[in-house]
């Protein structure tokens, strides 16, 4: 049981430094430092896969926990079902690092959320920005359906003729 604990623990301990990484990430977003939100990525995926091992190394250490392994069972063991199995003297303990590592995990993705909706912001304003200076005018239709040109002299009062005969 100590070893399931031990590893939320360092899960917990694991997602806290991703936690910083993403405020710092976070602010790089609103700065708009493409370079240091890529840099900050990048250390994000390296203790992503530092999480990815040890969570498969918890859900072994549950299913051991409940001797079960994992031919006899379609699923692995749970965290709940420990917590229910538990005797009460380290079911406290438990509790209380499932809890930690829930937090930290909850506020993880509060987190990504903003800087998601950050980013997708950002991206929206880039693409105003780029239709405004590349927008192509639109051109009057000066030929009407018939394929007539339309009267645009100065007695029309329409001033967007194709050439100007008032030199």
């Amino acid at each position: 049981m100590t070893e399931v604990i031990d590893m939320l623990r360092q899960l917990t301990e694991l997602y806290g430094e991703i936690y910083k990484l993403a405020q710092k990430k976070r602010e790089a977003v609103i700065e708009n430092e493409a370079d240091q939100v890529s840099e900050i990525v990048k250390d994000e995926w390296k203790l992503l896969g530092e999480a990815s091992t040890l969570e498969e190394k918890r859900i072994q250490a549950v299913s051991d926990a409940l001797e079960v392994s994992r031919s006899e069972a379609e699923e692995p063991g749970t965290l709940a079902e420990l917590i229910e199995r538990c005797p009460d003297g380290e079911k406290e303990e438990l509790v209380a690092a499932v809890d930690s590592l829930r937090e930290v995990l909850s506020d993880l993705q509060t987190l990504n959320t903003e800087i998601q909706s950050l980013i997708n912001l950002h991206l929206e304003y880039t693409d105003y920005m780029v239709n405004m200076v590349f927008k192509e005018p639109q051109v009057s239709n000066i030929y009407g359906t018939s394929g007539q040109v339309l009267d645009d002299g100065p007695e029309s009062g329409n001033l967007h003729g194709i050439i100007d005969t008032g030199v």
